[in-house]
């Protein structure tokens, strides 16, 4: 896969980004960070919200996965950043979860180019 250009524009600059983009080997994503329900942060650094603490760090570790051309699967690889999402969410966090609306979401919508013309799609959403 080839990455011609991207456009990353974020919305207010008052406001953190709870968006991410990025591309690794023959993989491209988007990341939507749904902003949170509640006013307390779990995770969030200063200037973040959990929502765009998330999309960071999921960014991140697709940047960073090793990927085997030949094997590529949708689940495992989703799995896989998962609970690395999770372990990273347990650490960090300031208290334990008391209600599932503290933790943040994002959509997942993202390609792979198994080459020879042959493309597939992953889409996981939280509407």
């Amino acid at each position: 896969m080839e990455i011609i250009d991207t456009l990353y524009a974020p919305g207010k600059e008052e406001k953190p980004n709870e968006d991410a983009l990025g591309h690794h080997g023959q993989m491209a994503w988007v990341l939507d960070g749904a902003t949170g329900l509640v006013d307390e942060a779990l995770v969030a650094g200063e200037g973040q919200t959990d929502a765009s603490w998330l999309s960071e760090n999921l960014n991140k570790f697709l940047q960073n996965i090793a990927i085997e051309p030949s094997s590529f699967k949708w689940e495992p690889l989703m799995e896989a950043a998962s609970e690395h999402i999770q372990s990273l969410f347990v650490k960090e966090a300031k208290r334990p979860v008391e209600n599932s609306i503290e933790e943040p979401f994002t959509a997942v919508q993202a390609v792979y180019d198994h080459g020879q013309g042959r493309v597939s799609a992953c889409g996981i959403s939280d509407c």
